[in-house]
């Protein structure tokens, strides 16, 4: 599987395939995101294993756009994640395939509002998030899908 990135830049991503570690990324930052405080924290263990369904923050320290190479068993199968709502309420999720994830398709719990957040890292010089609300309509930034290897807040 392979993820484009733009270089100096923030990208929610997901691993599409099992047994990834952080040491595919470390010349990169590489983050993870708590619901309850909000904060982000590095990941500083090359051997930190990625987490089919989590999201992560990564910043491309490439001086180009580069292709990031995701090696391994592709997740197939129902995946799950663990929505927790105690602080903030952001649960930082990851499409753990190797396809596109329609989130209209995705069982959510219920108190989970149904909206979610893409980051964009191409809109303006730092990027910004983008939304989609089941039954939003027209006033939705962003499609209900979901390319492999994003994540969404």
């Amino acid at each position: 599987m392979e993820r484009y990135l733009t270089n100096s830049k923030w990208h929610l991503i997901s691993t599409p395939v099992a047994g990834a570690v952080a040491s595919q990324f470390e010349a990169d930052y590489l983050q993870l995101h708590d619901e309850t405080s909000n904060n982000w924290t590095d990941i500083t263990s090359i051997t930190y294993g990625l987490i089919p369904a989590k999201g992560y923050a990564l910043w491309s320290t490439n001086a180009a756009p580069s292709t990031e190479l995701f090696a391994g068993t592709t997740n197939t199968g129902n995946q799950s994640y663990n929505f927790t709502q105690s602080g903030q309420g952001f649960n930082l999720v990851g499409n753990p395939y190797p396809s596109t994830l329609n989130w209209e398709a995705v069982t959510k719990p219920a108190k989970l509002s149904g909206a979610i957040w893409r980051f964009d890292p191409t809109v303006g010089t730092n990027g910004d998030y983008k939304y989609y609300i089941s039954g939003g309509g027209a006033s939705n930034t962003t499609t209900r899908t979901f390319l492999q290897g994003r994540a969404f807040l």
